[in-house]
């Protein structure tokens, strides 16, 4: 490369040493600062504590104290008045209420925020794939700008290289100097596009750094490497349906609507509970008509008494102007758009996966093609190379087979991160990460 273009990309390198990173560092970080993972899990801890709330409705303790120190006066404007009063009240109650029988509402609260717990908990696994679904095809982007311009820098030393024994026949008078003009401005163009390949590579560099939460240069190190290994699409397609986080997540709002049904079925039944009430104080209330008795004295922590009260409450409604007949339909109706929506969801997994892996089988393919036209090309290249120097080809022929080496090598190199890029696709498709498994029989 010429001295100008190395200063060139130099000035514009960043003085900091980059961070170098490879595909599964770019995820890991994507993963530990992505707002929308956070925010997943900040909705699990919410149905956490819906969970509590609807378990601690198995039973209700209530431990209340009061203390109230009252003057009073009565007709203040009538004929002689009414004497100064003073009174002291306090009251320290406990009120213990457990359902013998609640229409099953209480069990169904239960099982519904528990299925909600199970929902939220898939709906975070579902965002970190989605996640580290783009920050790998973030990384792969990046990466194939740059790979592609090492390609290009590989077809500029190649040139150098067709451009010195261009020269050197020139200076022989054995090629006229057009020859030694075609060959510098076929570099220079080559040169032109390294400039502008590096470029996009550097702002793709920057945004790929933003994207991940990271403050530093960085630079990618991972290389594409074919694996010819292909899946079968029918063990992948089942294994999505089993495994794919959506699924699980709908599945799981499905059953928590099944109970929200039988929560709202429990208006028809009737309502069974006991409770206890236990009081100390000068100013205790009867369980029921919501009455307190007053026991006069202006300490309020005198003339204490000790109050126990048992007893059994029985509810039920008879008519509610069709409430419960209307908040069931509801949330059947509900139950029924949910079933069409695990359909949907469904049908999105079948299309993530069978579209990766027509995907991949394409890719696999054609690189395996690539590597034979490049072994073809590069022989081209060297064959082209010799009989230039012998006088038996034109320059046009030599410029001609290093541009069909540089376009293989591009197509090759789009191909290889492309294949990559299926591979991590293929893996979110099915709702797991790690390597692709084996045909069976291999």
């Amino acid at each position: 490369m010429p001295p100008e273009v190395i200063a060139l990309l130099l000035t514009a390198a960043p003085s900091a040493a980059p961070t170098a990173l490879s595909v599964d560092d770019a995820v890991a970080q994507a993963l530990k600062t992505a707002p929308t993972v956070h925010r997943a899990e900040v909705s699990q801890d919410q149905a956490q504590l819906t969970t509590l709330r609807a378990n601690l409705d198995r039973f209700s303790l209530r431990v209340d104290a009061s203390v109230q120190e009252l003057w009073t006066k009565s007709n203040v404007w009538g004929d002689g008045g009414s004497p100064e009063v003073t009174l002291g009240l306090s009251n320290l109650s406990a009120r213990l209420e457990v359902p013998i029988f609640s229409g099953f509402r209480v069990e169904a609260n239960v099982a519904r925020a528990e299925h909600l717990e199970d929902a939220s908990a898939h709906a975070v696994i579902a965002e970190r794939r989605s996640v580290a679904l783009a920050a790998a095809r973030a990384y792969w982007s990046v990466r194939r700008v740059s790979l592609l311009a090492d390609v290009t820098e590989a077809a500029i030393r190649r040139l150098e290289r067709a451009e010195l024994a261009t020269k050197a026949r020139v200076d022989a008078g054995l090629a006229p100097p057009l020859d030694a003009n075609r060959a510098l401005s076929r570099r220079r163009l080559q040169e032109a596009q390294l400039i502008d390949s590096r470029g996009q590579q550097r702002e793709l560099e920057r945004q790929l750094a933003i994207l991940l939460g990271l403050d530093v240069p960085i630079t990618l190190v991972e290389a594409p490497v074919l694996d010819e290994r292909v899946p079968i699409e029918d063990e992948l397609l089942a294994e999505a349906r089993a495994q794919r986080p959506e699924v699980k997540e709908i599945d799981a709002r499905l059953q928590a609507q099944q109970e929200s049904i039988r929560f709202a079925l429990s208006d028809y039944y009737p309502q069974l509970g006991v409770f206890g009430l236990f009081q100390l104080g000068n100013n205790p209330s009867l369980a029921g008509a919501g009455n307190r008795a007053v026991l006069a004295s202006a300490n309020p922590f005198g003339s204490f008494v000790g109050d126990v009260q048992l007893g059994v409450q029985l509810s039920l409604n008879i008519f509610d102007t069709l409430n419960t007949w209307t908040a069931v339909k509801r949330e059947r109706i509900e139950a029924a758009r949910l079933a069409q929506e695990r359909l949907r969801i469904l049908r999105v997994v079948d299309t993530d996966v069978r579209t990766a892996y027509a995907k991949l089988v394409r890719l696999v393919g054609l690189v395996r093609k690539l590597e034979s036209a490049r072994e073809i090309a590069l022989d081209n290249v060297q064959i082209s190379e010799s009989r230039y120097q012998d006088g038996d080809a034109l320059v046009l022929d030599l410029l001609e087979a290093q541009l069909e080496l540089f376009d293989v090598e591009r197509q090759r190199t789009d191909a290889l991160v492309e294949h990559m890029t299926a591979r991590a696709e293929i893996d979110a498709a099915i709702g797991r990460s790690g390597a692709m498994p084996s045909p069976e029989g291999e």
